[in-house]
């Protein structure tokens, strides 16, 4: 806030391409992509049109008891894109598409008739938004720390990150692995899923996993039966170099989360992606 107070910031007036321009023409390189958001650039363009063509003819229509054009043909876009899903819920933005995901897991064990099923684990140094549930998961005390009376901290699984004290990473990967089967081992019987962002940790340190390692998580939880979120809100459509990186892992999850990128940061959406089984646990 003090930075604010005491200096003058750039006004942003426009985009042109990947580049911001402010109220004195400056550009500059949006090398954070409008926190790795805009994958298509700036400006007047193909999205911009079909913004224009789709607000022209309908604004907005609710999805209770209706469906809409746009909206069915995207989800069958990404059904058609993240093999393995068969669902979408669509939300507004990524923060609330974890929080959609945490409420499908935990209703998915009550529909199955085992309600004791609802704590979550999640990894160190993961980070999965802003929210009371989202911050709840990714909990990072140099972000959320005043906050933590309001949370419900979720039981925590090692980052795979290599540390300095261990010589050998392959040896640190494996004793990361140990646990976390410890952990899935003890708490199968209470916990509803595993959380974790896919390909790699962003906000927390911008960690690329060992080749393998999210492969690994996945066949974990389904040796103990708890399901396995992923979180590629900032990690998928390309962040990473892949569509969807799930898939580039070879770790096919329960319910993934997809948002940023999924727009281009042209307008807020996010998007909740279940499996056949978690649909029809509902039905």
């Amino acid at each position: 806030m003090q930075e604010w107070g005491n200096s003058i910031k750039p006004v942003i007036v426009r985009g042109d391409g990947f580049y911001l321009i402010d109220e004195h023409g400056r550009r500059f390189l949006d090398g954070i992509a409008s926190m790795w958001c805009n994958v298509w650039g700036h400006g007047n363009n193909e999205i911009t049109r079909a913004m224009i063509r789709q607000i022209q003819t309908i604004q907005h229509s609710t999805l209770f008891g209706l469906a809409s054009a746009p909206s069915s043909e995207l989800a069958e876009m990404l059904i058609h894109l993240a093999k393995g899903m068969s669902h979408v819920f669509y939300s507004d933005n990524g923060s609330t598409a974890i929080e959609v995901a945490m409420k499908i897991a935990v209703q998915y064990w009550k529909n199955r008739g085992k309600e004791g099923k609802t704590k979550f684990i999640s990894m160190e140094n993961g980070y999965h938004g802003d929210t009371i549930g989202a911050m709840s998961l990714g909990y990072l005390p140099k972000y959320f720390a005043p906050y933590l009376p309001l949370l419900r901290r979720a039981i925590k699984i090692p980052s795979p990150v290599c540390r300095s004290s261990y010589n050998d990473c392959q040896d640190y990967e494996n004793l990361c692995l140990e646990k976390t089967e410890a952990i899935l081992a003890k708490n199968s019987s209470t916990c509803c899923a595993l959380v974790m962002e896919s390909g790699a940790q962003i906000a927390g340190g911008v960690s690329i996993y060992p080749r393998c390692y999210q492969k690994k998580v996945e066949e974990l939880c389904k040796k103990y039966d708890v399901l396995l979120i992923l979180d590629e809100i900032a990690t998928g459509f390309g962040r990473l170099g892949n569509m969807l990186e799930y898939m580039e892992q070879k770790s096919y999850p329960d319910i993934v989360c997809l948002g940023k990128a999924l727009t281009g940061g042209y307008s807020p959406l996010a998007v909740t992606l279940t499996t056949e089984s978690v649909f029809n646990s509902f039905l």
